[in-house]
């Protein structure tokens, strides 16, 4: 069977320029260079590489406490006798389209990403202990660090955000690991992973990529810059 999908998209250019001017839209964009620089780390460090898209991303996020937002419905659902005509909904999270939308679910998930912790099972005690900084440098780069090592210590893996897609560098074990406490809070689509030496692709943002040989020292140097 295949089954046909919609998505409702608000028509958000309606908000006044007062308004406009009161609030943020912008969000930060992982940048090509981070992108290069986590695949030829992986590559190093002859590293898994995986992506993995968020669903319906913006739906997790909430509206602003002092923000109330009314649309219109589309016509269609009342031609199909479906809403009454007249109908308004007042929405809760922030549906597509609506401006402030990606600015929301970029502090959601930045929120959720911060707390998340895991264990990994092959190692017991707080050295197995599992946890996401975020790079003070470009904040859509998150290291992977265990309950012991200190922030001058190499990272054990790289996460790079970009809006719902993310980009991740680590052995097998912890890409797992990672991937399965993701999907506890979010839902997911099917992880593509690279294998080091396999010389498959993956697509991240449209764009197939693969995992090429490096400058290990630059590269780390590089890195440390980046935490």
């Amino acid at each position: 069977l295949r089954r046909k999908n919609a998505r409702f998209v608000i028509c958000g250019n309606f908000p006044s320029r007062k308004e406009d001017l009161a609030m943020r839209f912008d969000t930060q964009q992982i940048d090509a260079t981070v992108i290069r620089l986590l695949l030829r780390w992986a590559a190093g460090h002859k590293l898994c590489v995986g992506a993995v898209d968020i669903k319906t991303a913006f739906l997790h996020a909430s509206l602003p406490s002092d923000m109330a937002v009314a649309v219109a419905p589309p016509k269609i659902l009342t031609d199909l006798a479906l809403t009454p005509p007249g109908e308004f909904w007042v929405l809760e999270r922030a549906l597509y389209g609506l401006r402030i939308a990606p600015r929301q679910w970029q502090a959601e998930r930045d929120k959720v990403l911060t707390h998340m912790s895991w264990q990994l099972a092959s190692i017991p005690g707080p050295a197995g202990h599992r946890h996401l900084v975020q790079s003070t440098v470009d904040p859509s780069l998150w290291l992977l660090r265990d309950g012991c090592s200190s922030d001058d210590v190499e990272p054990i893996g790289l996460v790079g955000t970009c809006v719902d897609d993310l980009l991740s560098a680590m052995q097998a074990e912890e890409l797992a690991a990672f991937l399965a406490e993701l999907a506890k809070h979010w839902s997911t689509s099917e992880p593509e992973v690279l294998l080091p030496g396999s010389g498959d692709t993956l697509k991240f943002l449209g764009i197939t990529r693969d995992i090429i040989t490096c400058n290990v020292p630059v590269l780390l140097s590089r890195l440390q810059s980046l935490h």
